[in-house]
């Protein structure tokens, strides 16, 4: 029995040893359990932090990728940028945007200062250009009515000379019919016409004198009128290759129309032309904007140059005949339809001419025309290939002969084709422009000082 009860006891307290230390474990797992709880629940916290974090920087990595302008993955991104940077920032490639950023900055100040320069030099040159203007209109009126009164003696001179001329051509038709009268009566009677045939002789020979005479006396009126320049450059612009004349609306000048460009310095147009232009814009009553078609390398256009055309001539309107075969271009074909349409685009009139069937247009060359072009004449028409273009040939060289006189008894200067393309400026639309080599100019301060210089 005693040893059951020790037995018994053995067992209680074996169990209660075993119930304390399960109940210590159990507390122990409870309270793990709650402190694993606790940091579920942080760790938890931390995740959605996390997340919400990494949607902040997608969303400003995507809005940093909208403003550099590049996507996709980050290696792809930086790729992309770095080529930006050494593209568009300059050499050398700047190392941040930043860096970049301050580059742009400075340049984009650089360039409003070059602006801002621009602009004042633009004020300037419009300034100079009204001071230009007050001082074109200012003397406008001085030098219109010298050229009216040169115009006014030219005109009275000429009638004087074309009065002289019928005075002279009739008194020596009432000699030569007085002479052969007396040619006939002395026939009649059976006596010497020999004398009388040498005094005949003579008064040709004098008249032909008198004609010479007054065709000098008449050059030399028309070379003082007519070879004096036409206007003068008041600005020069080599950023937009124009410039700017002396003449405008109340001059009659016409857009389209080409003139030579002439030293100032030497105060005439018989030098050879420095350059060529055409009227662009009619600006005001005696300013005209023109576009330079070519100058040379060594002598630029500059203020106070001269411009002249034969074509035309304020308050007039010119008038000239032509006779032979014009060839503008070189190719062996007649261009004389195309030549007329150039000189009445001009502003000019045609008085007569030949066509290509050797018929004569127009009438008997007067005092009114102011130059007679021949072009080619054949040198023997027995030469050409059919009948017909013989035909046409001996018209040609007749009608030359004959206009010649004509010119000649009027004193009208005759010139070649060549020689009045070259005055006028006059070129075939297919012509080669390798001539012409235009000096230009880089910024506007170098026109500015080039026209401070010119003063």
């Amino acid at each position: 029995m005693r040893s059951n009860a020790t037995s018994v006891h053995f067992v209680s307290i074996f169990l209660l040893t075993l119930s304390i230390v399960l109940g210590v474990v159990a507390y122990l797992s409870w309270a793990n359990s709650q402190q694993r709880s606790k940091e579920f629940a942080a760790l938890k916290r931390d995740v959605n932090s996390l997340r919400t974090t990494v949607t902040t920087l997608d969303e400003e990595r995507a809005e940093l990728d909208r403003l550099l302008g590049f996507g996709g993955e980050h290696r792809e991104v930086m790729e992309q940028l770095e080529v930006g940077l050494a593209t568009h920032a300059g050499r050398p490639a700047p190392a941040t945007v930043e860096a970049a950023l301050r580059r742009v900055s400075r340049r984009l100040g650089d360039v409003t200062l070059e602006r801002d320069d621009l602009t004042d030099d633009k004020l300037e040159l419009e300034r100079n250009l009204t001071q230009s203007n007050e001082v074109a209109e200012a003397r406008v009126g001085v030098e219109q009515t010298a050229r009216e009164e040169a115009q006014r003696d030219l005109s009275d001179v000429r009638r004087g000379y074309e009065e002289t001329m019928a005075d002279s051509r009739e008194k020596m038709l009432r000699m030569q019919a007085d002479i052969e009268a007396a040619i006939l009566e002395l026939d009649e009677k059976g006596g010497s016409i020999a004398d009388l045939r040498a005094e005949l002789a003579e008064v040709k020979r004098n008249h032909s004198r008198t004609v010479a005479f007054l065709n000098g006396k008449l050059k030399r009126l028309q070379s003082d009128h007519f070879e004096k320049p036409d206007g003068k450059v008041v600005l020069v612009d080599s950023i937009t290759h124009s410039i700017w004349i002396d003449l405008g609306s109340a001059d009659n000048v016409e857009t389209g129309l080409k003139m030579k460009v002439y030293s100032g310095r030497d105060g005439t147009v018989k030098s050879k032309p420095k350059g060529e232009v055409v009227i662009t814009k009619i600006v005001g009553r005696h300013q005209a904007q023109a576009r330079i078609l070519n100058e040379e390398l060594t002598h630029p256009i500059l203020r106070d140059d001269l411009v002249y055309t034969p074509l035309w001539t304020a308050g007039l309107v010119n008038t000239f005949a032509f006779v032979g075969t014009m060839d503008i271009d070189g190719d062996g074909s007649d261009d004389t339809a195309r030549l007329l349409s150039q000189v009445r685009a001009a502003g000019a009139k045609v008085h007569s001419y030949v066509d290509d069937n050797g018929k004569r247009v127009g009438s008997q060359i007067d005092g009114s025309v102011k130059l007679l072009v021949v072009g080619a004449v054949p040198e023997d028409p027995s030469q050409a290939t059919t009948r017909d273009g013989e035909q046409v040939a001996r018209k040609i060289v007749e009608h030359v002969t004959q206009m010649r006189r004509e010119a000649e008894e009027f004193g009208i200067e005759v010139v070649s084709l060549r020689e009045f393309l070259e005055r006028t400026g006059i070129r075939s639309a297919g012509a080669s422009k390798s001539k012409a080599s235009v000096n230009r100019s880089s910024s506007v301060r170098g026109q500015l000082s080039r026209l401070r210089q010119s003063r």
